[in-house]
């Protein structure tokens, strides 16, 4: 019996999208967008050489199949920090905000090098700082409150339109958020988690893990402190903090080449 030619195509394309799965990463072959191994599938934006994903991640096992712990009480959460085992959340333990916030996690989930899907990585410093010389040079500052360009006011081009704290001050994520998010990048202002337990800071910013060396021995378990990147409702450029790596924080992905 002859094959049909059009099952052979389709044939085909299957395995060409299915090898190039296994060379790049793991994809959804109906759309093609990045997936992880709980079947989530995760829109992306390119700027510059970089590909971002344009969500944060909301993945529950670490990509070799391990279940992340998911500590609910803030006693859980303390203990689960002591023993530094990888542990995501949802903000203020509802399900509700999965998407479009994503999961909160610790930083033992983001330093196992198993969290991002395979092909994506957690960014690192010098991935964010090539995003702000991309925004600054193409034009994505805001020049409300820098009419000359000077500087690294990326803020609002950074910031989804929605779920922020307003603010009066013009140029801030807070202020007319409506003109946020010329990027494409969409940063939501979610919650964290303290190393205490207890969730704060939804609507005022948007955190996100980066993957640098933790630094400085803190006082609580031990601890060093480890580096975020973030944005909020006041502010009018990419920031950096340290927070202990007990804190649940966002992550946000960037394709690996």
């Amino acid at each position: 019996m002859k094959s049909h030619p059009h099952s052979i195509s389709l044939i085909f394309v299957f395995m060409t999208l299915v090898m190039s799965g296994c060379k790049n990463g793991d994809i959804d072959i109906t759309t093609g967008k990045p997936k992880d191994i709980d079947g989530n599938v995760y829109d992306t934006i390119k700027l510059g050489n970089q590909v971002w994903m344009k969500e944060n991640l909301r993945v529950t096992r670490l990509n070799d199949g391990t279940k992340i712990i998911n500590p609910i009480t803030d006693a859980e959460w303390i203990a689960n920090g002591k023993n530094k085992l990888a542990a995501y959340c949802w903000t203020n333990n509802d399900t509700s905000y999965r998407k479009p916030f994503g999961a909160l996690y610790n930083e033992y989930a983001v330093g196992s090098d198993k969290l991002a899907p395979k092909g994506w990585r957690i960014p690192n410093s010098a991935d964010w700082d090539t995003l702000k010389l991309y925004l600054k040079n193409y034009g994505y500052n805001d020049k409300t409150k820098n009419p000359a360009n000077q500087g690294d006011w990326d803020a609002k081009s950074l910031a989804d339109s929605l779920y922020w704290v307003s603010y009066t001050s013009k140029g801030s994520v807070g202020c007319e958020p409506w003109k946020n998010n010329n990027s494409g990048f969409s940063a939501v202002p979610t919650s964290n988690r303290g190393d205490s337990g207890g969730f704060g800071y939804l609507g005022i910013y948007a955190y996100f893990w980066t993957l640098n060396p933790p630094y400085m021995v803190a006082a609580t378990f031990d601890q060093k402190f480890a580096h975020c990147t973030y944005i909020d409702h006041m502010g009018v450029r990419l920031s950096t903090a340290n927070w202990y790596p007990n804190t649940g924080i966002p992550v946000r992905c960037i394709r690996a080449y």
